[in-house]
């Protein structure tokens, strides 16, 4: 993998503008770069490997951005399965709600145990 560069600009238009001079000077088969703008960046990775022989080759390209979590409850919860039931016989605990059905056929995870039984949260 080529070694990251970084390009800040103060709108799209001047990045892009570099990325496209780096990426039309040359013939470049890696290309990793950080662009930055208002104190956001997005990681952009472009690889191509032509392949020889009978191999195709393959190629990809990547955009990577850090996302903040704008709140401060963590939820997770899935269909329960033997890993959990075996889980549970050795110690592992779940959120139950109170009922019965639902807590026996689902798993919830969490970081408040009270906010997620009295239902007091919001996906926005």
């Amino acid at each position: 993998m080529a070694t990251k560069k970084q390009i800040t600009g103060s709108n799209t238009d001047e990045i892009w503008r570099q990325v496209s001079i780096d990426l039309f000077s040359d013939e470049i088969y890696e290309y990793n770069v950080l662009l930055v703008q208002d104190g956001k960046q997005v990681e952009l990775v472009i690889d191509i490997d032509l392949g020889g022989g009978i191999e195709g080759g393959s190629a990809y390209t990547i955009f990577t951005a850090p996302v903040a979590l704008a709140h401060d409850f963590h939820f997770a919860m899935h269909r329960q399965g033997w890993i959990d039931t075996a889980g549970k016989f050795f110690g592992m605990e779940d959120v139950e709600i109170g009922c019965p059905e639902f807590d026996d056929a689902m798993i919830i995870k969490t970081d408040d145990r009270g906010r997620a039984r009295r239902g007091e949260y919001s996906l926005t």
